[in-house]
């Protein structure tokens, strides 16, 4: 049996290295929304890094709305991490905080 959600994960990082933006978006959407009680042990930290490239596809689109979103689901699905994890939660934190200047200068 095919997993459903590997497609999504694997097809998403083939339409963002192919510069397929709003494709890459869809299945990474898909991926990260997708509940899976039975879901294999490496899924939880490809979710997370998933949701740092959809807030980095929506910055592109200039969805800074979503890519907060993003970047904040990702921050607090890793809040409890290893050590060598939390320079990308510092990094989500710094990108979060960044679009929120940007949104509010623009506002």
């Amino acid at each position: 049996m095919a997993c459903t959600r590997c497609f999504h994960h694997w097809q998403g990082s083939l339409e963002e290295k192919r510069g397929g933006l709003d494709a890459a978006i869809q299945h990474y959407v898909q991926f990260t929304s997708a509940v899976d009680m039975f879901a294999l042990p490496w899924i939880r930290g490809e979710e997370a890094m998933a949701l740092f490239k959809l807030g980095s596809l929506y910055e592109q689109r200039g969805d800074i709305d979503e890519a907060i979103a993003a970047y904040t689901r990702m921050a607090e699905r890793w809040k409890n991490a290893d050590a060598v994890l939390q320079p990308q939660v510092a990094e989500a934190k710094r990108r979060i905080e960044t679009l929120l200047d940007r949104k509010a200068r623009e506002g």
